[in-house]
C-alpha cells in the first residue's frame, strides 16, 4: 500500500513543511539530498565513468533543482521531503510517535494528514487512521503557538514495539480547575495531629500553559490513581509530595501540602504529559539511555 510502513503497517505522516519549520531547517541542513544524488548518477551513467574531480565540481556548481527530496534519519525518526503543488511537505516514515488522523487526499494516497484535525483514540472510526508524527518539540515555531501537544498514551505495532500516541489541544481552549490545601500539625508526641483542608483557589480558568504555571506555582507533582466522580462530572487530581518550607512548617509543626483538581481528562493528560512523562524522557536522553 502506497504511503505506509511495509514494516510496521502504520502510515506515513504528512505535514505542511511551514508547520514544522525548525524540523524543515534541520532535515535540509543535515538531511541527503537524493534528487541531487540521483542526477549525479545519471551524469555518472552518461560517461560510463566516474567523474574527474574538476568534472564533479562544475557538476555541483551548475546543478540545480526547484523543487528537491531530502532524506533524513534522525534517531528513531525518519523524515522524507516532497512537493505537492510547489509547496514542500514533510513526510514523517517511521518515528516514537503516532497520532489519531483524517487520511489525505487522493494525491497522497493511505497517508495521514497531520494538517487536518487530530483525534483521541475514542473518535476512531473508518475516516481516521493512525499515522506517524514529528516528536512534539518539532512543532515549535518562532510565533504564538495555535496548539499544545502532549503524550495522551501508547500504543504497539504490528512488531510489538510501544509507540507515543500524540495530542493537540487549541492553545485558545479554556479550562476550569481548582487548588486546595491540606494542613496537618504535629503537636506532640501524646497529642492526634490537627488537620485542615479547604480551598486556596476555588475556581480558576484558564489554558493549559496557565494550568501549568499553577501546578508548578504549587509544587505539585503526583497524579491520584484514578478519576473520582462529583456532582458535575469526574475529577482528578495532582498533590503536592513535600510540605511547604516555611516560618510555622519550623516553629509550629504544620505541614502545608496543595492539590490541582482538574475536571477535562486532555487536561489531565498535558499534565502527566509534562510533570512526568516529559522529564523522564529528557533525564534518560541525558543519560543516553
Amino acid at each position: 500500500m502506497s504511503n505506509v510502513n511495509p514494516r510496521t503497517g502504520i502510515a506515513y505522516g504528512v505535514v505542511s513543511a511551514r508547520n514544522v519549520p525548525h524540523l524543515y531547517d534541520a532535515i535540509i541542513s543535515d538531511g541527503t539530498d537524493e534528487t541531487y544524488d540521483e542526477a549525479y548518477k545519471d551524469r555518472v551513467h552518461t560517461l560510463d565513468r566516474e567523474m574527474t574531480d574538476e568534472e564533479e565540481e562544475t557538476f555541483s556548481q551548475d546543478y540545480q533543482c526547484d523543487e528537491p527530496m531530502y532524506h533524513h534519519v534522525d534517531g528513531e525518526n525518519h523524515y522524507e521531503t516532497q512537493f505537492l503543488g510547489g509547496a514542500p511537505l514533510v513526510y514523517v516514515t517511521e518515528s516514537r510517535f503516532v497520532t489519531y488522523c483524517r487520511p489525505c487526499s487522493p494525491c497522497v494516497p493511505g497517508a495521514g494528514d497531520l494538517d487536518s484535525k487530530w483525534y483521541s483514540a475514542g473518535e476512531w472510526g473508518n475516516d481516521i487512521k493512525l499515522a506517524y508524527c514529528p516528536d512534539p518539540e518539532d512543532f515549535i515555531t518562532d510565533y504564538e503557538p495555535e496548539y499544545f501537544y502532549f503524550v495522551a498514551e501508547t500504543v504497539k505495532d504490528e512488531n510489538g514495539t510501544e509507540l507515543n500516541v500524540l495530542s493537540r489541544v487549541p492553545a485558545s481552549q479554556q479550562f476550569e480547575f481548582s487548588v486546595t490545601y491540606q494542613i496537618v500539625t504535629f503537636k506532640g508526641e501524646d497529642e492526634e495531629p490537627e488537620e485542615e483542608s479547604g480551598f486556596e483557589h476555588e475556581s480558576l480558568t484558564g489554558n493549559l500553559e496557565y494550568l501549568l504555571e499553577v501546578a508548578r506555582e504549587f509544587n505539585v507533582t503526583e497524579p491520584s490513581c484514578h478519576p473520582v466522580r462529583f456532582s458535575d462530572g469526574p475529577r482528578v487530581w495532582w498533590s503536592s509530595f513535600d510540605p511547604v518550607h516555611d516560618r510555622r512548617y519550623f516553629e509550629q509543626g504544620e505541614h502545608k501540602t496543595y492539590s490541582l483538581h482538574v475536571k477535562d481528562q486532555r487536561a489531565h493528560e498535558y499534565l502527566t504529559y509534562h510533570l512526568s512523562w516529559l522529564p523522564a524522557q529528557r533525564k534518560a536522553k541525558a543519560a543516553g539511555k
